[in-house]
């Protein structure tokens, strides 16, 4: 292959500013294990020079064990000036955790103001005693984000408790998986993630002082393996009020989580919910969702929800073989304790278990007010004729024709379904036996995320879709 000439350079010509959103591109969310910046910076000299003058390339980095790390942590410290700083923790397979103790406090030490994000991984509880110490030492006033993930399939130690400088009063987000804060003062916190692991830590009470000591949160998300939180299958009786939570993400936990959590939760305005649709295999108590919705309604009255304020819900399956009549019953629940969502996201495995109230099609039961639907991973053409059939019924209208009937609520009735007395909905729904004579709102948006297979009868649905919904997307 002949030489490339010297005088071609293509970087030489790009604008640093370009260079600089290649280079952020390139190196993504890197946690700085991996040394990316370094070889980045050897492509081309101009190249180089850009990377060494932008500071901000260089203020996130890891350290653990070897001399390597600690050089590379000194040069990004030095590189990115006085900017704030986010650092990776490494402690597995590490055969001296005193040294590494002593190297990480020496290199860390004189930039403890600078450090707003930590993140480490344990595995062995000898590693949780060693981070808990750098902790200690480090003090770290300003941290704004902490992630601790204590994940260990063998001995998980006496304690399991980490103390942060003034209780994490600094803290806008944190992430815990098998450790618990001791002084909780999360005044600032607005994203809190409970993780399970594999040894099961989480109960009432802590969960509940968590909570208490994070008065304006707008996060929480429950993360875990099928048995994570199953010991508040026998903890005591507990509330969980948050008057400040917006968003709220349940995904890969037990049933009998989902069912004692949106029992025991106050969230006033709370808006939106993202969750995973109960595994078939799972430790813990089995739940009875149709009988779990009479004790909701008996509870908070047929045509009432704690959860009124929610519009946006998300439904992901949980991938272990379970079919979409498994879950007929979870989603009637669903219905119940969101009746009042605008948008709906769902996986197309789950579409069937919108489809048991009539058998006529997916027609998505009392959710009166849906304006949005959401598919992913549509790839046959059954998924489109079921959400045809939903659109048909929610906007009074026949494949081909352009015009669409008053079915739809008008926005003075959609008021009155929302702020209005609940009791003139449910006087409504029992006086109607046909989903045909209920009053809907019209379908406005409908997204179809299909897989890349070519199809051209699906291309002809989406066309006759499009006659029925205002705006249909097809990714």
């Amino acid at each position: 292959m002949p030489a490339v000439p010297a005088h071609v350079d293509g970087f030489s010509k790009l604008p640093a500013e370009l260079l600089i959103t290649i280079a952020e591109s390139c190196l993504g969310d890197s946690d700085g294990y991996f040394t990316g910046i370094l070889f980045f910076s050897q492509v081309n000299k101009r190249l180089r020079r850009v990377i060494l003058d932008t500071s901000h390339l260089w203020t996130a980095f890891g350290i653990g064990q070897g001399k390597i790390t600690h050089h590379y942590a000194q040069l990004c410290i030095e590189r990115s000036k006085s900017l704030p700083l986010k650092v990776s923790l490494s402690t597995f397979g590490c055969s001296d955790l005193p040294r590494l103790r002593y190297s990480v406090c020496e290199v860390l030490q004189p930039v403890t103001e600078r450090i707003r994000s930590l993140e480490t991984y344990l595995s062995a509880y000898r590693e949780l005693q060693v981070v808990k110490e750098i902790l200690k030492i480090l003090n770290l006033p300003n941290l704004e984000e902490i992630d601790l993930d204590y994940d260990t399939m063998f001995f998980d130690g006496p304690d399991r408790t980490i103390t942060l400088a003034d209780g994490g009063a600094m803290l806008r987000t944190l992430s815990l998986t098998g450790v618990l804060i001791t002084n909780p003062n999360l005044r600032s916190l607005k994203s809190l993630t409970l993780g399970g692991g594999t040894r099961p830590l989480w109960n009432g009470s802590n969960i509940s002082q968590l909570i208490e000591a994070s008065v304006s949160l707008e996060t929480l998300t429950f993360i875990g393996t099928e048995m994570t939180f199953d010991t508040m299958e026998a903890s005591p009786e507990f509330d969980l009020s948050c008057s400040s939570l917006l968003r709220l993400s349940m995904l890969g936990v037990a049933p009998n989580f989902i069912y004692r959590l949106l029992f025991t939760l106050q969230a006033p305005v709370l808006e939106w919910v993202h969750v995973e649709t109960p595994p078939i295999e799972h430790v813990g108590a089995e739940v009875d969702w149709m009988e779990a919705i009479g004790q909701f309604e008996d509870i908070y009255g047929a045509a009432t929800s704690p959860f009124s304020k929610v519009r946006s819900l998300t439904i992901n399956p949980s991938y272990d073989g379970a079919c979409a009549q498994d879950n007929e019953g979870f989603f009637c629940f669903l219905m119940t304790a969101f009746p009042d969502i605008y948008s709906l996201q769902l996986n197309a495995a789950e579409i069937d278990a919108l489809d048991f109230s009539n058998g006529d099609g997916v027609w998505l039961g009392d959710w009166v007010l849906l304006r949005e639907v959401t598919v992913t991973g549509v790839s046959v053409r059954s998924t489109f004729m079921r959400v045809m059939s939903f659109a048909q019924v929610r906007n009074g209208a026949s494949a081909g024709s352009d015009d669409r009937e008053a079915s739809s609520v008008s926005e003075n009735e959609e008021d009155r379904l929302v702020d209005g007395t609940a009791q003139d909905r449910t006087a409504e729904g029992s006086e109607l036996d046909d989903h045909d004579d209920k009053l809907f709102t019209e379908v406005e948006r409908i997204v179809m995320k299909r897989s890349k297979t070519a199809d051209p009868a699906i291309d002809h649905m989406v066309q006759a879709l499009r006659t029925l919904v205002r705006v249909v997307e097809v990714a």
